[in-house]
């Protein structure tokens, strides 16, 4: 598992030629909770990630449910609903308590070896293309609210913004507009970061913005 701060990180966005102001509403956030297969680690623990405990009396995905809450409660174009992604084989987490009329839904790969970016572009068909998606890896613990990671992705108005290394690696916390992730394979394994970002931006880069947040 890995730990999140905001604090002293890098924002970077990608803003495509033609790119519209549309509306930027928050369809969903999607958390990626499968792998393409098992770990030492996830087969030890003998349940899925999210159900480990996280603080008192509640699991990672407790955790997660409620920063969706509060970030749904601080941005007005943000929905109320949480999609965990998971693989076909994977163990799916027990959702224990919903609060403030969070949607909170648990779905399979649709196929087997589509990678990050693959699942993604599959689930993004049942959304607007200028809906915006809010994607992270479901093993990260955030030290800052999930309200004030995403209103320093909102700022750079990319349609793709993500938190960023120092030396610019992207981590999986990011903003995405659906219409991007469109333009991903329809079948085969397609990684995000690796192959993802690539094809996206060889459509064109209208700009690229940098910048620091705390």
């Amino acid at each position: 598992m890995s730990i999140q701060s905001i604090d002293e990180v890098t924002v970077a966005g990608v803003r495509r030629v033609g790119s519209g102001d549309a509306a930027r509403r928050i369809a969903a956030t999607v958390l990626l909770g499968g792998s393409v297969r098992p770990t030492h680690f996830s087969v030890g623990i003998q349940r899925a990630i999210l159900d480990l405990p996280c603080g008192a009396r509640q699991t990672l995905l407790d955790a997660w449910c409620d920063h969706v809450t509060a970030f749904a409660d601080d941005c007005p174009n943000a929905q109320r609903r949480l999609c965990v992604l998971t693989d076909q084989d994977g163990s799916a987490p027990g959702i224990h308590r919903v609060e403030g009329q969070l949607e909170v839904r648990i779905e399979r790969d649709a196929a087997a070896l589509r990678g990050t970016g693959g699942v993604l572009r599959d689930m993004a068909r049942t959304f607007h293309p200028d809906d915006f998606l809010v994607v992270a890896n479901a093993s990260q613990i955030l030290l800052q609210p999930l309200s004030q990671i995403v209103e320093a992705l909102l700022s750079l108005h990319a349609d793709i913004a993500m938190i960023a290394h120092e030396n610019d690696a992207p981590v999986t916390l990011m903003l995405v507009r659906c219409a991007c992730l469109a333009e991903l394979p329809e079948i085969g394994f397609v990684d995000l970061k690796e192959q993802g970002l690539p094809i996206i931006a060889s459509g064109g880069v209208e700009r690229v913005e940098h910048g620091k947040t705390r």
